[in-house]
């Protein structure tokens, strides 16, 4: 479904449907893996105990947009589709 380009030694992809758009302003970090640790902070007196996701693995979560007709309508809704590319060009499968 995806031709792949190469420019630049960059890797691009370009998606065959001329719907699909790729958003490059809606490129996200997304944390995965990792734990959850707990600690207790004193908030004026009153002790909270808090929350904090670590050691975690980051990677770049890229949004298309494309354009889907209704049947038997002239209507059209927008599905937006998500992609997860590496972040600095590291491989995500590397352990």
């Amino acid at each position: 479904m995806l031709k792949k380009h190469n420019f630049n030694s960059d890797k691009k992809e370009f998606s065959k449907n001329p719907l699909e758009i790729q958003r490059f302003d809606f490129a996200i970090k997304i944390q995965m893996e990792g734990r959850v640790q707990k600690y207790d902070e004193d908030l004026n007196g009153l002790k909270v105990t808090r929350s904090q996701w670590v050691d975690t693995k980051q990677i770049k979560a890229m949004a298309y947009d494309s354009q889907n007709a209704g049947y038997n309508t002239f209507n059209t809704i927008s599905v937006r589709l998500w992609t997860a590319m590496p972040i600095f060009g590291s491989d995500i499968r590397s352990n």
